[in-house]
Parts: C-alpha cells; structure tokens; sequence
C-alpha cells in the first residue's frame, strides 16, 4: 500500500470506529492486516479478521484468517456486537451480496450492528486519477462491481436489518452504513 491509501483507509475507519460500542467482539470482512483491531486497543473485546490476502494470525484480541467470506469460514460461531465491511462490499459479486447479508444477519447478535462503507459514484473517476498517478496502489480498484447506495438498499432484506445511519464522509466520496441487526 502506498501513503495515499494509508490516508483513505484512516480516514474511513475513523468513521467505522464511532459506532463501534466499547468492548465489542467484531469480525472484520476485508480486514486486510487488522489496522481496525490496532486502532481500537482496549476497546476491544475480541476480534476476527477475515481477508484473502493475508497470513493466518493469532494475538491476545484477535485472530485473522485467510480466506473468503462467507465460503471460506461456515463454522463461524454466532455472537458478533459489530460487523465491519469497510471498502468491502463493492468488490463483491452483486449475486452474491444478500447471500453475504444473509450470513452477517446469522452471526450477529440480535441488536449487533453492521457497518458498511461503500465508494460514491462520485469516488471512482477520482480513485482512477488517484490510481494513474501513482498516489495510490489501488486497493482492488480494477475489482469494483459498481455497486451502488441505491442498489445496497434494494438487495438487503428489511425483515434482517433496520437501517440505523446513513451518512457520506470524505467530501461525498463515500457512504457510511450501519444496519441494526432485527
């Protein structure tokens, strides 16, 4: 990663990190090297990190394991307060997002919150600008499914999760989601 993405990843777990309850257990989708689990610190209570590009790893408050979710992990226990999908769920194939859903609604407790931040239209011309001109590496860039606010809506299934906050942050690039689990 290069300092550009250093700086949007910062800024968008400084979002993430405002609705995350004190002694949280979490499991992070896309975790990549558990940077959400460092910045939370003792306000952590347990974490699992789950990601494709990096080596299994177990500390004190958390595990991350290499893999792809939901396929990768169906002996996840139940329980989670929070789920985080930070720049996450863009890269998914739109087929399979409510199945993703589906599976974050069995493995959080009733109450739990599921965090999204999904790019704005908006972002991806700027991301590519960014990408061109060597600021950033890209992240999975050339991965974006073009999944939308608006298409986000539509595949959840309301009977799962009630809409909490929606919010744009860096300058309406980006959209912050939190769902409460039903």
């Amino acid at each position: 990663m290069k300092t550009g993405d250093l700086i949007i990843r910062d800024l968008r777990l400084k979002q993430v990190i405002r609705f995350i309850p004190d002694n949280s257990t979490i499991l992070d989708i896309g975790c990549g090297d558990g940077y959400l689990f460092k910045l939370l610190g003792d306000r952590l209570q347990w974490g699992v990190g789950v990601d494709k590009d990096i080596p299994a790893f177990r500390s004190v408050k958390y595990q991350l394991l290499a893999g792809s979710f939901p396929d990768d992990f169906p002996d996840l226990q139940p329980g989670f307060d929070v789920i985080v999908m930070a720049a996450v769920i863009e890269h998914l194939p739109l087929v399979k997002i409510s199945l993703v859903l589906s599976r974050c609604h069995q493995l959080l407790k009733p109450g739990g919150r599921l965090i999204i931040t999904i790019p704005s239209l908006l972002a991806e011309p700027i991301l590519l600008l960014m990408l061109k001109i060597g600021i950033i590496a890209g992240m999975d860039l050339d991965a974006h499914t073009g999944l939308r606010w608006d298409m986000l809506k539509r595949i959840r299934n309301p009977n799962e999760f009630h809409l909490m906050v929606h919010q744009h942050f860096e300058f309406g690039f980006n959209h912050l989601i939190v769902y409460i689990r039903q």
